[in-house]
């Protein structure tokens, strides 16, 4: 049933998941959105920026858009983050040996302005070749970026 500003409670609950902390940050890139990307690769419940979105699809990653897609509450579902859903989980999971400090690692992940050809390269390496894969029961918590690490205008003001 749609709310008065014409959402669903399916589609409030995607809004919810995207604007978490963890989902802000592209799933592959470094790309950074405040509100959560719209971008959905339903293959790999994760949330994604433009360019790796048209990445995935160049594989057939099935991608869906939140504001022009009906995503399903079972797709809602596997989303979060305890179902196994969600960048952080997929960071763990397909980036689990990807060695950020190590500079000829560093210089394979695409940042925001890199042509559309790396973006590829690299997300043919991670899901494709499980260049960096890590099975997820073993696989371990994501050191925080960043950008996570930095007290939020609440926090300052205490």
């Amino acid at each position: 049933m749609a709310t008065a500003r014409g959402q669903t409670a399916v589609e409030k609950q995607v809004n919810k998941i995207r604007k978490l902390r963890e989902n802000r940050t592209c799933a592959d890139c470094e790309a950074q959105n405040r509100f959560g990307f719209p971008n959905i690769c339903v293959k790999f419940n994760t949330f994604l920026c433009s360019n790796c979105k048209s990445s995935h699809q160049s594989f057939s990653h099935r991608v869906k858009n939140v504001t022009m897609s009906n995503v399903s509450a079972a797709e809602v579902g596997a989303l979060k983050a305890k179902n196994g859903g969600g960048n952080a989980a997929a960071r763990r999971t397909w980036h689990g040996k990807l060695d950020r400090s190590d500079p000829r690692v560093a210089a394979l992940i695409p940042r925001p302005g890199d042509d559309l050809n790396k973006f590829k390269q690299f997300i043919k390496a991670v899901y494709l070749e499980k260049r960096w894969y890590v099975p997820p029961g073993q696989a371990v918590a994501e050191p925080e970026r960043q950008e996570q690490q930095q007290p939020s205008s609440k926090q300052k003001r205490r």
